[in-house]
C-alpha cells in the first residue's frame, strides 16, 4: 500500500496523514503458463476482489518465507493448481488465509510450516472439484481465526489421502462426496 509507511518508506509523501487499509490496491496474478517465486515478501492491504492479494492459476509458483497481512478478502487464492506454499504467515485477512478453488489434477497439495493468525473465516478453505490428488499439511499452526483448520467441501473422484500433522486439522465445512470407485483416507 502506498499509505503504509512502515514497509519501505513514505511512498506517497504525505508523512503520517494517511494510514494503510485493506483494499488499498488490487492483486498480483500468476496466470496459467506463467511462473514465479515470492521469497521473503511482505504483502499487505490488497483487495484482489473477489479473490486474493496473490492469485495463482499455475503449479509453477513458489511462496516461501512470505507474509500476507490484512487483505480485504484472502491472502492467497489458488485455482485448479497446486503451487508450493511454505514457511509463510497469513494474518488478519478479511476472509481466509489461503483459498483453493480446486487443485491440479496430478500434483498433490502441500502446505508446510505456515502460520495462520486472526483470519476472519478459515485459515485455509478448499472447494473440491472432482479432486484426484491428496493433501499434506506439515508443521502448520492456526490461532485466532473463526475456523482454525483446513476447510473442505465438494467432490473427490480419485484415491486420495489427506494427511495433517501439526496444529492445522482438516474440517468438513459442508458435504464432501466421494464418488463411486474413489476413496478418501484421513491420516
Amino acid at each position: 500500500s502506498l499509505r503504509d509507511d512502515s514497509h519501505g518508506a513514505d511512498d506517497n509523501g504525505d508523512g503520517s496523514a494517511t494510514s494503510p487499509a485493506p483494499a488499498d490496491w488490487g492483486g498480483i496474478y500468476f496466470k496459467a503458463g506463467s511462473s514465479g517465486s515470492l521469497d521473503y515478501v511482505w504483502m499487505g492491504y490488497g483487495a484482489g476482489q473477489p479473490s486474493g492479494m496473490l492469485n495463482i492459476y499455475t503449479n509453477a509458483v513458489t511462496v516461501d518465507h512470505s507474509t500476507f497481512y490484512a487483505g480485504e478478502n484472502r491472502g492467497i487464492y489458488v485455482e485448479n493448481s497446486s503451487p508450493t506454499i511454505r514457511n509463510s504467515r497469513f494474518e488478519a485477512n478479511g476472509w481466509d488465509g489461503i483459498f483453493y478453488e480446486g487443485y491440479d489434477a496430478t500434483v498433490p497439495v502441500a502446505v508446510t510450516g505456515c502460520t495462520f493468525v486472526d483470519n476472519v473465516n478459515w485459515a485455509v478453505m478448499a472447494y473440491l472439484s472432482e479432486e484426484q490428488v491428496g493433501v499434506t499439511l506439515t508443521g502448520n499452526t492456526a490461532t485466532g481465526s473463526s475456523l482454525n483448520g483446513f476447510g473442505l467441501r465438494g467432490t473427490i473422484t480419485g484415491t486420495v489421502t489427506y494427511d495433517a500433522s501439526g496444529d492445522l486439522p482438516f474440517v468438513i465445512e459442508d458435504d464432501v462426496t466421494v464418488r463411486n470407485g474413489a476413496s478418501l483416507t484421513f491420516t
